[in-house]
């Protein structure tokens, strides 16, 4: 029996070879395979405020660093060891200038004189000096390492290479040596000196976890630095400039056991 003739639409097999399902359908806007253009929409809304611009982070030693951040700034109070020494120092300072004036006006013999200017001397070192220390600002940036404090400025470049960052190890002396054992994050300047990172020490009685956290903060800060540019692995190596070698002979016992070189 012979096939009725299609009365809706028309087959078209390019329609079905693009996979679109709009090319083919019935009826319609226009005509078979045709779909009617949208209705208009609301008007886009204006723009509005645009947020605002996060700070830039505070350096933080054992945190991430912030690719965006573009420079550190370090200071005698960057972590808690750095910072007891000022403190401490200053507190003193200021006890012996209040043990000044008690001893000038509750007492007048010779003795409270004596003891009043003993108090002035230890006043007039210590306080200066715990104001000196908390002046210094040590900031890493595109330019260098900056070291900065009253009036004073010394400006010197990224090392080449990773080993141009080390820690520097003081062990305690006497019956408190077991708490005073402390490791310094320090940079290997180009003549072999060695700079201390300010604020960049560590306290505590277990010298290989003082260590083990101080390479970690400088492997951070390295990494920070390269990955902003400011310095490559070049592999050039320098060598400590000292007389008797002990600082250089530790740092490469720590290159070894950290896989630094």
């Amino acid at each position: 029996m012979a096939q009725e003739p299609q009365q809706y639409g028309s087959y078209d097999p390019r329609a079905v070879r693009t996979g679109r399902p709009y090319d083919v359908g019935y009826g319609g806007y226009g005509g078979y395979g045709m779909m009617p253009p949208a209705a208009p929409g609301p008007a886009p809304a204006a723009p509005g405020p645009l947020p605002p611009v996060p700070p830039e982070a505070t350096y933080a030693p054992g945190r991430p660093i912030p690719l965006t951040q573009e420079r550190i700034t370090l200071t005698i109070y960057s972590t808690l060891s750095s910072a007891v020494l000022p403190l401490v120092g200053g507190g003193f300072g200021l006890v012996s200038l209040y043990g000044v004036v008690w001893n000038l006006v509750s007492n007048d013999d010779g003795a409270s004189i004596v003891n009043a200017i003993i108090l002035a001397i230890v006043a007039i070192f210590s306080i200066p000096a715990a104001a000196f220390m908390l002046s210094i600002r040590t900031v890493l940036d595109a330019t260098g390492i900056h070291e900065r404090a009253i009036g004073r400025e010394q400006s010197f470049p990224w090392p080449a290479s990773r080993t141009g960052l080390y820690v520097r190890i003081a062990l305690g002396t006497g019956g408190a040596k077991a708490v005073t054992n402390r490791a310094f994050a320090c940079v290997v300047l180009p003549d072999g000196r060695d700079l201390e990172l300010t604020g960049l020490s560590w306290t505590g009685p277990w010298v290989p976890a003082l260590e083990a956290k101080g390479v970690a903060e400088c492997n951070r800060i390295w990494q920070w630095a390269v990955a902003r540019g400011y310095t490559r692995e070049t592999h050039e190596y320098v060598a400590l400039a000292e007389t008797l070698g002990v600082h250089q002979a530790v740092r490469e016992s720590q290159e070894r056991r950290f896989g630094l070189r």
